[in-house]
């Protein structure tokens, strides 16, 4: 998306559309920009619980995640079955720092959804929701285990496998960190983090041309910065290393 302002709309047969203007930058972090959809009830439409979700919906892009979990909840209270909204919640309380809540809600996620084959794509995100809990928790056994059943639910998630090839190589699993980095390249050819991953992992199994390669590929897209500065100084290494 080019920078500017936007207006950021999602909507679905069966729900109330939701819509956020917001303005996107190029060269730093964004907000998350989170839009939750309201089902439409049956007969007259029930306009509370989608004020809620509208609510919550603000409170989480202004950051307040305690203030969007508590609107998120008082939703649940009267939609149960909303997993969309449960994960809503997880992300709020990982967010806010409250992991041990996080994985609860995910947990449900899981729960509630991994027996419905048509639902393996809210399943992996909520597995997702687990492993980058563990992640920051430092448990990267059980990072690494939900990472991997959530790219075997949802295997087109680039983020997953780069998180996965992160965890791997803390693990120090390398030849499983430049499976998954390439794989995340793979899906997601334009995104400069793990080519930059991928070329440093290559290094560190002293694969110089592999490195080569991955490195020169993330200075194509990424050539300024502190990040592309090293990684032109570590191809000229490469290059006396190999004289």
């Amino acid at each position: 998306m080019g920078g500017g302002d936007w207006n950021i709309m999602a909507s679905a047969d069966g729900y109330d559309s939701a819509n956020r203007d917001c303005f996107v930058r190029q060269l730093y972090e964004n907000p998350r920009v989170v839009l939750v959809l309201a089902k439409i009830q049956s007969g007259a439409r029930d306009q509370e619980p989608a004020g809620l979700l509208e609510k919550a919906n603000d409170f989480f892009y202004l950051k307040k995640y305690a203030e969007a979990a508590a609107a998120y909840q008082e939703y649940l209270q009267r939609n149960p079955d909303d997993v969309m909204v449960r994960l809503s919640v997880g992300d709020c309380y990982r967010e806010n720092g409250d992991l041990q809540k996080a994985i609860e809600a995910f947990g449900q996620v899981v729960e509630m959804t991994s027996k419905d084959p048509l639902s393996k794509a809210i399943t992996a995100k909520g597995l997702t929701g687990l492993g980058e809990c563990h992640f920051k928790k430092g448990d990267l056994e059980k990072a690494e285990l939900n990472f991997r059943l959530s790219l075997e639910m949802f295997p087109e998630n680039e983020v997953v496998a780069y998180n996965l090839g992160e965890v791997c190589f803390s693990l120090r699993k390398v030849d499983e960190a430049i499976r998954s980095y390439k794989t995340a390249t793979q899906l997601s050819p334009y995104w400069s983090d793990p080519f930059y991953k991928l070329g440093y992992a290559y290094l560190y199994v002293s694969n110089y041309e592999k490195a080569k390669e991955a490195l020169k590929k993330f200075l194509i897209l990424e050539p300024g910065g502190s990040r592309g500065i090293k990684a032109k100084k570590t191809l000229e290494e490469i290059e006396k290393i190999k004289k």
